[in-house]
């Protein structure tokens, strides 16, 4: 066997797979707003954008306001809105209401009648007359009493028999004046120089009957009926039950044969009907009546013959007058009261008035979000059926069809210029502990973070500062293992009690905050809110995610996000409490010593204003893991190495996979190494093991038990760079003419001053 014919083989083996880098900056908020989707994360990063789905600021909570805290700063969010549900676990049971209308028909109005044939363009056929042609070419050798006789009924007339001139060379034209003279109701004329003779009228058939003498045989013409062709080009109207008004449908350059006309140009030649008027619906002819209510009646005749070609039936069809049914119901896109602001607008086509229709969805609180929707229709069938039309493109309404048993136009809604508001929206019951945690099965609450796996390492509520929902966050990211969740200090403590509530002493029994991936920021600053032109203290996680996002995107994952350099803000007046007054750093060292960390007002020379201080974790043991910059970065690391790492998923446990697993890995280790992301590191793959005689040689992670069981090791020890929290200069004074080298190479000085 072979592989077949002789040919070259190409193929691509990818062998250029690298770490690559992340999305950077976004920290995942849960929030209340006044609008916007339930449960469905929304990348936000300009204010614009969040006004857009979320709204404006609303009294019953200042989530809003934390996010434009955030995004004016330089700040980037994924946002989840919140909301109460009676049962977490079903969310069937949201409190949160949406505002609805349901807009009434044309039923009750008198309607026109109105007949709708099918979608041009259409190709037509003239009438054609009853007509025949010879088959000799002249001269011709007629013969009296031999074969000079002609017989020929045209239509219902009486047959007439014509008798030719004798002659030994009779012209094709001296024969077609015999027969123009000996005639009525046809004409002879010559085509090809042959004999042709047509009937008069176009709906007159041509029949040519057996007489003596004919001369049949020398003009090339047999005895028969020539049917004439009625052709599509008529049309028979008859409106309000009134005489036929037929129409002869025209080629519009005067071209013979059959010929095509588009709907619109179908409809320019019935402009003459009387009574009334004929126009273009979809691509399709749509006849209606002047007159309205159940007098009025049209009716396509089966007498014409464009009929069928054009689409139309020819039952005779009435108006009508009935009864209002609903027909269009209007429901707000999300639940709450600010659908109560909406207002739906009908108003007649001005393209298709009587046939289509326009709709405004009015958005009384923000002008600039009011929806136009023009010439739409209830044929489900049409790209401009309206449910599916705004629904597909609406920011604020969902449409649905309620299926009006009045037909089409009396099921459009009924014209109203001043507006149908919608009713009914509630924002629901005040939030629960349970619906900021929310239920893993549904993706609501903190678990929505699912939604939007590698968006976001960062995770933040701001709405609560309940215990219940930090515990919950996390357990949340540690099972993930790629997330850090932030927690706000509840409002209006003094820092005793701050570090109790930390450390669930008395008078809180809770065990004591105690994760890496869990960090507690202080201090509630003032800031503007244009709302009601007023000063709120709000949580500072708004603050604290644009520190976050400037790091990353500025500096890098390794970075402390705090601090004079990183961790500045502005868009604050003031705050609840200033852990670190000037000259003053008591409650600052105790805060430091609990893993406390704050935002503060600096009034230190060279580095005044708003800023976080302190950058830890809540990690009690003494270790790397208690530095947010190096869990931040080594949770940067495993978003980096994890959709890697899966490619290698069912790859052959053999060295050889271990070598490309060490090459694809070791430029990222070198690139973090080479930005001061980590000291040193050492990467461990076994990349130099063999098998030799069936033995497995030079691992030191790997056996062969291990390769039955489908494992492979491989690890990596790292030096994650730290961060600078005590900055030690020492002045020394030595003696006068004293030489500086008999003390720099002594690590402390034998007398020293702080400064």
């Amino acid at each position: 066997m072979t592989l077949g014919a002789a040919r070259a083989i190409f193929t691509i083996n990818d062998l250029s797979q690298f770490v690559d880098e992340l999305v950077k900056g976004y920290v995942f908020m849960v929030i209340q707003a006044e609008r916007g989707p339930i449960g469905e994360p929304r990348v936000i990063s300009t204010l614009e954008e969040y006004r857009r789905i979320y709204g404006g600021k609303v009294p019953w909570t200042t989530d809003p306001l934390v996010c434009e805290m955030a995004l004016r700063q330089g700040g980037r969010l994924i946002l989840c809105r919140a909301a109460h549900y009676d049962d977490i676990h079903d969310i069937s049971t949201i409190t949160a209401l949406k505002s609805n209308v349901s807009l009434d028909d044309r039923g009750a109005i008198p309607l026109a009648a109105m007949v709708t044939g099918a979608v041009g363009p259409f190709t037509l056929s003239p009438a054609k007359a009853g007509a025949v042609t010879g088959g000799e070419v002249g001269p011709f050798l007629i013969v009296t009493g031999a074969n000079d006789a002609f017989k020929i009924k045209v239509g219902t007339h009486d047959a007439e028999t014509v008798t030719l001139t004798q002659g030994s060379a009779r012209t094709a034209q001296q024969i077609v004046d015999d027969i123009n003279a000996g005639t009525t109701n046809l004409t002879a004329s010559i085509s090809d120089n042959k004999v042709k003779i047509t009937a008069n009228t176009v709906t007159d058939d041509l029949e040519i009957q057996t007489v003596a003498n004919d001369s049949y045989s020398s003009l090339g013409f047999v005895e028969g009926t020539f049917a004439a062709d009625a052709g599509t080009d008529a049309l028979a109207i008859s409106v309000n039950g009134g005489a036929d008004q037929p129409f002869t449908l025209t080629p519009l350059l005067g071209e013979t044969g059959n010929f095509t006309l588009t709907a619109s140009q179908v409809a320019t030649q019935l402009a003459a009907l009387t009574g009334a008027r004929a126009s273009v619906v979809n691509g399709a002819v749509r006849l209606t009546t002047t007159a309205t209510g159940e007098t009025a009646t049209i009716q396509v005749k089966s007498t014409g013959t464009a009929q069928t070609t054009l689409g139309f039936v020819t039952t005779e069809q009435t108006g009508a007058t009935g009864s209002s049914l609903p027909t269009l119901k209007f429901e707000a896109k999300d639940p709450g009261l600010w659908g109560d602001s909406l207002k739906i607008q009908i108003s007649d086509s001005n393209l298709f008035p009587g046939i289509a229709f326009n709709v405004k969805v009015i958005y009384e609180r923000d002008g600039t979000l009011t929806e136009d929707y023009a010439d739409l229709v209830m044929d489900s069938t049409s790209l401009r059926y309206a449910p599916t039309y705004i629904s597909e493109r609406s920011r604020l309404v969902v449409v649905t069809d309620l299926d009006s048993a009045n037909t089409d136009p009396a099921n459009m809604p009924l014209v109203n210029l001043y507006g149908t508001p919608l009713t009914g929206g509630d924002d629901g019951g005040d939030m629960e502990e349970a619906d900021w945690i929310g239920d893993a099965t549904a993706q609501t609450g903190m678990y929505s973070a699912d939604r939007n796996f590698y968006m976001s390492m960062d995770l933040m509520i701001p709405g609560t500062t309940s215990v219940t929902v930090y515990q919950a966050m996390i357990a949340y990211c540690e099972s993930r293992g790629d997330m850090i969740s932030y927690g706000q200090v509840p409002f209006g403590m003094e820092p005793e009690e701050v570090v109790d509530w930390r450390l669930g002493n008395a008078p809180w029994s809770h065990p004591a905050f105690n994760s890496h991936r869990f960090s507690i920021f202080f201090g509630f600053p003032k800031v503007y809110d244009d709302m009601d032109d007023s000063r709120k203290f709000v949580s500072c996680l708004g603050h604290l995610a644009s520190c976050l996002a400037k790091t990353d995107n500025n500096y890098g994952y390794h970075y402390s996000p705090v601090g004079p350099r990183r961790g500045k803000v502005t868009l604050m007046e003031d705050i609840d409490f200033n852990i670190q007054a000037y000259r003053s750093t008591g409650y600052a060292d105790l805060f430091a010593e609990n893993g406390i960390n704050y935002l503060f007002i600096s009034h230190m020379p060279g580095i005044e204003g708003g800023m976080f201080w302190e950058q830890r974790t809540s990690w009690r043991p003494a270790s790397a893991l208690r530095e947010l910059n190096v869990v931040r970065f080594i949770t940067a690391m495993n978003r980096m190495l994890m959709p890697v790492l899966r490619t290698f998923i069912f790859e052959p446990n053999h060295p050889v996979t271990w070598r490309e697993i060490w090459r694809v890995l070791k430029p990222a280790f070198d690139d973090w190494k080479s930005r001061y992301a980590i000291y040193d590191y050492a990467l461990q793959c076994d990349e130099d093991a063999y098998f030799d005689g069936g033995v497995l040689k030079n691992a030191k992670l790997n056996s062969g038990l291990d390769i039955d069981r489908g494992i492979y090791h491989c690890r990596a020890l790292i030096q994650p760079t730290r961060t600078i929290y005590y900055l030690e200069f020492e002045l020394g004074l030595i003696r006068t003419g004293e030489a500086f080298e008999n003390y720099l190479e002594l690590k402390e000085l034998p007398g020293w001053i702080v400064t």
